[in-house]
This record gives C-alpha cells, structure tokens and sequence, in this order.
C-alpha cells in the first residue's frame, strides 16, 4: 500500500498507510492515538488484548521514519494510554 496525496491550503500532504500524515515539504510526520500500552491497562482490568500492541504500533511508526526520514515528528495527543506502562 502507498501513501495518498492530499492537498490543502497550496501544501501536498501524504497519507500514509500507517496511519501517519507526512508533510515531505516541512520534512515533519504528525501522529495522534498511539494509545502506547493499551493491551498491559486493559489486562489490569481483566479483560485481554493482545500484550504485542506497543511492538506493533512503535514498528510501523518505525516504519514511517524510514520511508519519510522527517526532522520533526509531532504527537497530536493521545500518546499513552496506561500512564504506569
């Protein structure tokens, strides 16, 4: 799967397939809801999710810093789901 162009305000944004909205002029990568360690906080609460959520989701935002090689990586938020994880 390759990334989609989108345009907007002039500015050609790239969607890519993991998730991520790349910005190759400004050389940045902008994330939102990486939800890091999901599955460890809702184990706590009895209820299974596969523990591998945080390998996955930091490999393909791995995966994107190799394909877009940015000098800025912007965390919209959301980052951390179990604050003790």
């Amino acid at each position: 799967m390759s990334a989609a162009p989108i345009h907007l305000a002039g500015e050609r944004l790239m969607l890519d397939p993991a998730g991520i909205l790349a910005w190759p002029a400004r050389r940045l990568l902008a994330v939102a809801d990486l939800h890091l360690e999901k599955g460890s906080h809702f184990a706590a609460g009895g209820r299974f999710l596969p523990p591998y959520d945080t390998r996955e989701t930091l490999a393909r935002l791995g995966t994107a810093l190799r394909r877009w090689h940015p000098e800025r990586l912007v965390l919209l938020g959301d980052s951390f789901h179990d604050p003790g994880g």
